[in-house]
């Protein structure tokens, strides 16, 4: 029979902190995502109650976020921190795309050369219907009326962009590789 390895206690504390970081990661996430996780019913039973407490009243959350680190213990927190790697990398790119098209809507309404500097960047963008809703989202500006053709450029640049970060499929061979 093997002797467990020796963990100092310095080590374990930092264990214990470390699993209590996780678990107030936890805490700041929506229901929704935390759905995403398949947490064991206690375990989310006690980050849901740690939400609920004001951040105000320190030390309840401190005991909460304690208790958190506790039951986690009794779980393998790799697949916790996995998926909330994988979560921040796609929240980190939808940010960047989020940004980019905001960015690229402002400068549409503001500068004369912005069009045929985003062709340039994007070329399959079309120009028509940009145009066409830049247009339209200057009257809708000057009537003071809501914000639909703002909105609707946005999401048309928002999805261009979306649509060039994704990578393409594998075109097809040519014709000309044939042997005749």
């Amino acid at each position: 029979m093997e002797e467990p390895e020796f963990i100092s206690k310095s080590q374990r504390k930092r264990d214990a902190d470390a699993l209590q970081d996780l678990g107030e990661t936890l805490i700041r996430l929506s229901v929704d995502q935390l759905k995403r996780f398949e947490l064991p019913e206690e375990l989310l039973e006690a980050v849901l109650m740690a939400k609920k407490i004001p951040v105000s009243k320190g030390t309840a959350f401190k005991r909460q976020r304690q208790y958190i680190g506790k039951l986690m213990r009794g779980i393998d927190p790799a697949p916790i921190q996995e998926k909330l790697n994988a979560m921040k990398g796609l929240s980190d790119k939808e940010n960047g795309l989020m940004h980019r098209a905001e960015h690229w809507r402002e400068r549409l309404l503001l500068e004369r050369d912005a069009l045929p500097a985003l062709l340039r960047e994007y070329p399959s963008a079309p120009a028509a219907e940009i145009e066409r809703l830049v247009a339209a989202t200057q009257t809708e500006r000057m009537k003071r009326q809501p914000p639909k053709h703002f909105r609707e450029l946005y999401k048309l640049l928002h999805s261009r962009f979306k649509a060039a970060e994704t990578p393409a499929a594998a075109s097809p061979p040519s014709e000309d590789a044939d042997d005749e």
